[in-house]
């Protein structure tokens, strides 16, 4: 899978956060998808299981 597209998931995972306190700022997100130089932070594992 090309980088860009792990990138794009991780910063889907980091938005749906259980608490919105977790989730990024859009300015955050602009700033992750515009620059691949920034580090992300891991997604917390959600409390839900399928």
């Amino acid at each position: 899978m090309p980088d860009e597209t792990v990138r794009c998931i991780h910063i889907g995972l980091l938005c749906v956060q259980d608490s919105p306190n977790e989730r990024p700022l859009v300015s955050s997100i602009m700033s992750f998808l515009e620059n691949g130089d920034i580090s992300l932070p891991p997604p917390k594992e959600s409390v839900y299981f399928a």
